[in-house]
Formats: C-alpha cells, structure tokens, sequence
C-alpha cells in the first residue's frame, strides 16, 4: 500500500513516516499469544538486570507511537537529524514489514520445550547490536579453576585486610557523605570550633589524671624537720611516704618537742675540715650556646657564688670545685661553632654518643669521668692531719690540664705566677647538673664536705648503718621510713643530727699502706623524689661509684630510660648497696617561683627559715597542749594527703600551687620585681589598694647579712627549672647581687652601737615576723 511522502514541509514539523503492514501479514492470534508469553517472561524475569530483552511484538504494529519507533531503533542506521529516519526508510517507495509472521531466528530460540525463553537466549544477536560478552566462553559462569582461585583469594585478602587504603577511603566516603557531616563554612568552623574545645579538656583530664603531684609540698616542713635517714629507701609500696615528715612523727620516733629541733647549718667546726673534691658536669646540647654563657658569668665564677655569704672564705673551700659541659656530638651545622667555643673556654666535654636525654648519656658521662675527671689538690696550707686518705687520694694526672676561666682561682694564680701546674687528682664527688638549674657552688660543698668526712660503718646483723666513732651508738635508722632522731649527747662533731665524725689518728699511726677501696665513702645525694630516686636537676655520686658504674657489665645494659631513675636502680645493684648512704636535701633544693610546680616557692633565704620552724614549733606546742602528748596529735601517724597536717606549711608569700605567677603589683621595678620573689619579703605581700606602697616595702627589705643570719653557708644550694633566660637573670640578681646592709639597718645598727642595745635585732628591722598564718 502506498503512502505519501511530503518533501516540501518543514524538517521539523514533518511526522514521522508511517509503516503501513500489509493485512496477510497480521495474525491476530499470533500477536495475542506472542503478546502474552512475552508479558508471561518479563513477569518470570529477575528485576534489576543489567540488560534489557528485545522481544518482538505484533501489538507494537498496531500504531506508529514513539515506543514502537523505540522498539525498532535498532532495525535503522543512526542519524544526526531528531525524530528522522534514515533515509533508507524513507526514500522506499516499498513498506518494509515490521516483522515475519513468525519470530525471527536471531530474537528467539529453536527450542520448543518451553514456552518462555532465557535470558542468555532470548538477547538479540544482530550484528548491528553491541556485542554481549557474558556468553563468551572466556566471561562465563564456568570459569577456569585458576581465575576462581585467583578471585577467591582476592575477595578474602580484600576481607581480612580490613586497614588498607581502599577500606580507610570507603569509611572515609561514608563519613563525609552522612547527613550531618557539615558541608557549610559556617557549621565547618563550628564542627571545628567544637572540636579543638574537646581536645583541649581531653589534654588536660589526661594531664591531671596522669599527674602524680595534685597537692603543694610541706617545704616549711621539709625544712623544719629534715630527714635524716642515709639507708636506701624500700621498694615496698609500704614505704612510698607523700606526708613525709608528718607519718614520721610516730610515738616510737618522738617523745618531746625538743627532738625535732634540727642543728643549724654549718656546723662549727665546718671550714676546719680540708674542702671536697667536686667535679660539676652540666649537661646541655650544641645550640645552647646563650645558657652556657650566662653559666660561665654567673654562678659558675662569680665570687658570691664561689666564696659564700658575708666575707666568705676567699674561695677556699671551692678551691677544688670544676664546672665543665657536657654534650653529645653536635649536628653538622653546629660541629664548627662547638669546636671555636671549646678552643675558646677550655670548658667543653663532647661525648662520643648522639645528644640525647635518656640514651645513656648520664652514663657515658661516667664513664668517661671514671679515666678523664680531675680536680685541684689540697690546698697546700692546709692541716695535714684533717686530711682524707682514701684508696684514689694520690691517683694524679699524667698530664696538665686545660684550665677554664671559671676555674678556682688558686689554680689560675698558680699557673699564672710560675707557668706550672701541680698534678690534679680524683675527685670525691662526680655531680650530674642540668642547665636549667641555678647552682649556688659554696653551698654545695659544703653539704658534699658534710658527708665526706662522715664516716659510717654497716653491720649486716640488723642491717643498719652506724657511726664508727665508738662512742656513739645510735644507729642511722632501722626504720624503711624517714625517720626522725634524737641528739646523741655524745654526737659531737661536724653533723650531729646524722653520723659524728670519726677522729682520725696522729700521723704517726697511719698505716702507710695504700687504703683499702671499702673504706671509700659511698654516698648518693640530691634531692629524694617519693623515696625512690634523686631528682635528676642534680644529684652527685661519690667516686667509688662513679668507677663501678663505669666498669660493671650489668649497669651498662641499664642505660635507656629515664635516666635519674635509671641511677637509682644502679645503686640498688650495687655489691654493698645497704651500704650506700642515701644523703636526701628537700629544703635548700626546688623550683623557680615562675616554674608553676609542685616543688616551686619563692628564693629561699635562712632568715625565713628561721621564722617558719618557729611557726611550726608554735603550732606543735598547741597541739601537743590540745592532745596531751605528741604521739596522740593527728598529725602523728598520717600523711598530708588525709588533711591531718596544717596546710600553711606548704603556704608560700610568693606562688599559689596551680596558679600562674603574676607580680603583686604591674608597676614595680626591675628590683623590686626580683625582691617580690623572695620567700617572705614585704613586697612579696604587697597587694593593690594596700596601705603599704612598693618604695616601703623595699626600704624594709632585709640585706644579706641578715638574711643569711651572719653566716656564710646555710641556704639555697639549687634553683632549678629555669626555663627561660629572664628567669635566669632573676635568680642571679637574688642570690649574687645586693647589699650586706641596707640603709635602714645601718642607720639601726648605729643607734643599737649607740644606746649599747644587743646587736642581733634582725627581726625587728626587718619588721616581719612568722610569714605563715597560724593554723587554727
């Protein structure tokens, strides 16, 4: 049947043509079964396949629509021109028949056993179609045994690597693609916002949880009543004693008030004893070239450092006293600035390891002191008969050593004067010194001096130390605990509160024979951290020590970790650890008042000393009175953490336990800045809108004389965690600068001279008295 062909209406407007079907070719009944078992496969069909079956249908003849023009795309060649048939179509004058009477081969399968067809079968096959490759033989579903195992092994390696990149990414996607994942900047920076809040509140919950030291330190405490127990602390969990000295105040300890009251230092007879040997090793690293200069002009020269308080004693008891620095091998940036610096100060000690902190460097230290560690000898006016013999006395240096400009000055003179050297010896202590830490080189001595010259004898029967002066039968301790003693009335000497001096015999009777290396003092001292370790800001080990840390295969295996502990550990692996005199100083040793520490208060002088132990008697006496007896206060047999003991013995004028420290007052000048860090000081008290003004506060300071009560050892030894070099200038300002004599107290020493008044009148001038506010 013709149809007609318009060819001068608009391409765009032109109908699709129209496929007239000759009427011998439709079967009616053919199109309602073939309608009905493709409606009948499609039913039976899985949904969501991939792929769609063309099956044809003689009910899509019955009107040209779009989809049977959709349904028979595949028949026509493609054209560029929308809702066009390829020319071929078109240009016939001939219809081409929409389908045969019978389905065509290519769409249906020959089989006649069933009704519905497969998928797989039921696909088209014509050659203009895109090829199907699930029917191929190489992308079936009977795959080769090797493809299956290899896939096999991927999907369950993909299983169990549960970390790898392609899960971290697929968590990654699903996070950013939820819901409330913010995708604005406003909610972003909120998200954000929020996010920094938590960590900072988790930080600090760690911090706090993690932090051992949650209460300040009775320092006042520590002060007025010292330990003073040298057996090695016990590992028991029994031992570990926050409250010390309050536990130790326990019946069996104390029987009266008088038995607390400590000594004063320095004994009398101190400065007639011949000084210690003490070899200073400062640890520091390559780029800390500005700490170590201000150490060589402040207190490791300086003559108020050297000399002591008042008149001193022109050095001579740090005339066997050597600083040097000690480092790791500097970086290659820094390799020629540390060899200048060593050419220049002679003062330089690089070690053959790596810088590092807690990687043996404490221990390669003593092991090269233990060949290479050297100080002056004796002076040569000095009593013969005071001198200590010990098995490493006469060892003298083969060579003459470089001198420091910070050196005692006795050896520069003597090199100075002659060209010559007398040969060094060994000294008797080798100290470990942070750089943080402010040094105070008389007062160490003289406590290094104190045990020196204590001699003390073990007796394994009861596992004590004793003295070996045999007049004096009181033991050391026989308590794991700091204990506190009574005076021996025959403890004479110079440390009566601990061991007496042993007498040694006139030179006559001392053997010739080289001593015995058992007769070697073996002492461990510094500042004891919860009875188990000195801290490591300093600490010092006598030279017996020194050579057997540096010779014993064991503690050389015991090098890595925390390295003021890992010291400890040493000398309870000594052969004759119970021996070895733990010398613990908790007063004269803390923090810098900025530091924020539990172990910080202000600079600590004497004076304040004084006033607090009269504070603390005070308040003993009261109790005891409330009581009925010492043993039966409170405070008698529990520690501070059980809030049994006065908090105002750990009050400090200066600092605030968990505060940041903040001048009293935001106008004060550099001086009276520094004086409102001293521990008691009017300007230390001052507060804004108070009645006394800073210029009054500083006309009532005390002067040196006063606060180191005419003596010239007794105060601070170390000032440690200086963290930043302004702090470090504070602290040389405070301890090596001042007057002996204010003005205030010349002008009242003068009308003391002048009305014949006793002339101690400290108290009075410096108008202060307890600094603690008295417990109630």
């Amino acid at each position: 049947m013709p149809f007609r062909l318009n060819l001068l209406e608009p391409r765009n407007s032109r109908p699709p043509p129209r496929i007239a079907i000759p009427p011998e070719d439709y079967d009616s009944a053919s199109s309602t079964d073939s309608t009905e078992t493709a409606k009948s496969c499609f039913r039976s069909s899985h949904e969501g396949r991939d792929h769609s079956s063309y099956v044809a249908s003689a009910s899509t003849s019955l009107a040209p629509t779009s989809s049977y023009r959709s349904s028979s795309d595949f028949l026509l060649h493609p054209t560029n021109e929308p809702g066009r048939f390829s020319g071929a179509s078109s240009a016939a004058g001939t219809p081409v028949p929409s389908r045969s009477g019978t389905p065509l081969p290519q769409f249906y399968s020959s089989a006649a056993s069933s009704s519905c067809t497969s998928d797989a079968d039921s696909e088209p096959t014509s050659p203009l179609l895109p090829r199907n490759r699930r029917n191929r033989w190489w992308n079936d579903d009977g795959q080769r045994w090797w493809i299956t195992s290899r896939e096999g092994r991927r999907r369950r390696r993909r299983k169990e690597s549960w970390c790898s990149g392609r899960f971290i990414r697929r968590v990654i996607r699903v996070v950013l693609r939820h819901p409330l994942f913010p995708t604005q900047p406003t909610s972003i920076l909120l998200t954000l916002l929020v996010l920094t809040i938590f960590a900072i509140l988790l930080t600090l919950l760690l911090i706090h949880v993690l932090n051992p030291d949650k209460e300040p330190l009775p320092w006042r405490a520590y002060c007025s009543i010292p330990s003073v127990s040298t057996s090695p602390p016990s590992l028991s969990a029994t031992s570990y004693s926050p409250g010390y000295p309050f536990n130790s105040l326990a019946p069996s300890d104390v029987s009266s008030l008088s038995s607390i009251v400590p000594n004063s230092f320095p004994p009398p007879q101190l400065d007639d004893y011949p000084p210690a040997g003490v070899f200073l090793g400062v640890f520091t690293m390559d780029s800390a070239v500005e700490r170590r200069m201000l150490v060589r002009s402040t207190w490791a020269s300086h003559e108020r450092s050297r000399n002591g308080a008042g008149a001193g004693d022109d050095g001579l008891g740090t005339s066997r006293t050597v600083v040097r620095f000690v480092l790791g091998k500097p970086r290659s940036s820094w390799d020629r600035r540390i060899q200048l610096e060593a050419e220049t100060y002679n003062d330089m000690i690089v070690l053959p390891i790596a810088e590092n902190m807690n990687s043996g460097k404490t221990h390669s230290f003593f092991d090269w002191a233990s060949t290479e560690a050297w100080v002056p000898p004796l002076p040569a006016d000095h009593d013969p008969k005071l001198a200590a013999n010990y098995s490493y006395t006469n060892i003298t240096a083969s060579s003459p050593i470089p001198l420091a400009r910070h050196d005692p000055y006795p050896a520069r003179q003597e090199w100075h004067m002659s060209g010559q050297q007398t040969p060094w010896v060994r000294p008797d202590f080798i100290v470990k010194v942070d750089d943080d830490s402010f040094v105070m080189l008389a007062e160490l001595e003289a406590r290094l001096r104190v045990e020196l010259h204590t001699k003390t004898r073990y007796t394994p029967e009861n596992g004590t130390l004793y003295s070996r002066d045999p007049s004096s039968e009181t033991p050391h301790t026989g308590m794991p605990e700091p204990d506190v003693h009574k005076p021996s009335s025959s403890s004479v000497g110079i440390n009566a509160t601990a061991a007496p001096l042993y007498e040694r015999a006139p030179p006559s009777q001392v053997p010739a024979s080289r001593p015995s290396p058992v007769d070697d003092p073996l002492v461990y001292w510094g500042y004891l951290v919860k009875n188990q370790f000195m801290a490591g800001e300093l600490y010092a080990l006598s030279w017996s020590l020194v050579d057997w840390v540096a010779r014993d295969p064991t503690v050389k295996s015991m090098t890595r970790g925390k390295e003021d502990k890992q010291v400890a550990r040493w000398m309870r692996l000594h052969p004759r650890a119970p021996e070895v005199r733990w010398k613990s100083e908790r007063c004269w040793i803390y923090d810098h008042p900025r530091a924020g520490t539990v172990y910080s208060h202000g600079f600590l002088f004497p004076s304040e000393v004084t006033r607090a132990r009269k504070s603390i008697l005070s308040y003993l006496s009261a109790a005891t009175e409330f009581f009925g007896g010492l043993a039966s206060a409170p405070f008698a047999a529990a520690p501070i953490g059980d809030g049994s003991s006065p908090t105002s013995w750990a009050y400090s004028s200066v600092t605030a336990f968990g505060v940041r420290y903040n001048p009293p007052l935001s106008d004060l000048t550099t001086l009276q800045a520094v004086e409102a860090l001293v521990e008691g000081s009017d300007t230390s008290k001052l507060k804004e809108g108070g009645d006394v003004t800073a210029e009054d506060a500083w006309i009532r300071r005390e002067g040196r004389k006063t606060r180191y009560e005419d003596k010239r050892v007794g105060g601070t030894i170390v000032v440690h965690f200086i963290k930043k070099n302004p702090w470090f200038l504070e602290t040389a300002l405070a301890f090596l600068e001042g007057e002996e004599q204010t003005v205030r107290e010349k002008k009242q020493h003068f009308i003391d001279r002048a009305l014949g008044l006793p002339g101690n009148s400290s108290d009075v001038l410096s108008g202060t008295s307890s600094s603690v506010p008295q417990s109630r």
